[in-house]
């Protein structure tokens, strides 16, 4: 029997997290679960799986959380400091972090930190701070495992028994930054080209086209 922390459980991949977890609850049991601010939905996820800890990163909802569970067992926290509670609870064996965005970074640095088994489901942590993420693992032997799209598709590949045969891996994307260059425009771009927003996405006027790709 594993036990799981889910940080981000209302969001889509925490919820289909759970959902796989509750088909195989004789091999996992869920001890903690946190979210930013649903707490409507993390009440009835706390009520069918009575983790022991759980969190609310918006501190105003904490006393109405508080209020509509009194009756378990389970104990609340609020605020960043009470995702990282929950984060680093010391019964877990592995932690999952779908919280999405820079939100995810310093609950994913005090995991780490304990040399637990992460399963990442956010990008922007590793985007921000890589390196570092990188180094602390290093250190403290931690493993991460990738759990979201592209991620995962390459653990799967590098972790394959054919990886011998791999010379390099494509990334392809359907959006994204640079959506809407064409594609003999790429080799012109360059980092401080990205200066303008267009459409919501930072691109350089003189590489957009009217055209289709």
């Amino acid at each position: 029997m594993k036990n799981i922390v889910v940080l981000g459980s209302t969001g889509s991949i925490g919820t289909k997290t759970l959902e796989v977890i509750s088909r195989l609850s004789e091999q996992f049991r869920i001890v903690g679960l946190s979210c930013d601010s649903n707490i409507e939905l993390l009440i009835k996820q706390i009520e069918i799986f009575k983790p022991d800890v759980a969190a609310v990163k918006e501190k105003t909802k904490f006393d109405i959380l508080k209020k509509r569970i009194n009756r378990t067992n389970t104990k609340l926290f609020s605020g960043l400091e009470g995702i990282i509670r929950v984060a680093t609870y010391e019964e877990s064996d592995i932690v999952v972090v779908a919280i999405a965005g820079s939100s995810a970074l310093m609950p994913l640095l005090e995991v780490i930190k304990l040399s637990k088994k992460v399963a990442l489901a956010n990008k922007e942590s590793l985007v921000m701070a890589g390196e570092l993420i990188t180094s602390l693992m290093r250190e403290t032997n931690s493993q991460i495992i990738p759990i979201d799209s592209e991620h995962s598709a390459i653990f799967q590949c590098l972790d394959s028994s054919v990886t011998k045969g791999i010379k390099k891996l494509i990334i392809t994307g359907s959006g994204g930054p640079l959506d809407g260059i064409l594609r003999r425009n790429f080799q012109k771009i360059k980092p401080e080209d990205a200066s303008i927003i267009r459409s919501g996405r930072w691109v350089k006027k003189s590489l957009l086209t009217p055209q289709p790709l």
